[in-house]
């Protein structure tokens, strides 16, 4: 036998108290980035504390030189311009898991495709992406 689903709903007061409620599709894709937005920050804080840990007791490194941020600069931007040279949708697909930090599910749930193919795409545009950065 089927579950049912409650109807949940969210209220959200603005600013300007203007109210706006959020139900169904919409409402689970607000929890579901919330969700993944909290899961992330746990993440951060464990990694955090485990790098941090690796140093206690040890020197800090000295502030970067201008001559390695000019290096660091150069990289960045190569990477920027090998990155505008892949297709749309392995651009925005590559941008959403590396820099936004979304999962493959995720961008998946957002495109409306599945998994695989989020995954296929990605690994298709970092391959592509050696090749022009070799």
């Amino acid at each position: 036998m089927a579950k049912k689903k409650q109807h949940i709903e969210i209220t959200y007061k603005t600013a300007d108290g203007e109210q706006i409620r959020l139900t169904g599709r919409v409402m689970e894709t607000v929890v579901d980035s919330i969700r993944d937005i909290r899961s992330q920050r746990r993440q951060d804080r464990r990694h955090l504390a485990e790098y941090a840990d690796g140093f206690a007791g040890k020197p800090m490194n000295p502030p970067e030189d201008i001559s390695d941020l000019v290096i660091r600069m150069d990289s960045y931007r190569e990477l920027y311009a090998a990155i505008k040279q892949l297709s749309e949708k392995q651009r925005r697909r590559l941008t959403l898991h590396y820099f936004e930090g979304y999962s493959y599910r995720r961008i998946a749930e957002m495109e409306g495709v599945s998994a695989a193919a989020v995954a296929s795409t990605i690994a298709k545009a970092t391959q592509t992406l050696r090749v022009i950065l070799e």
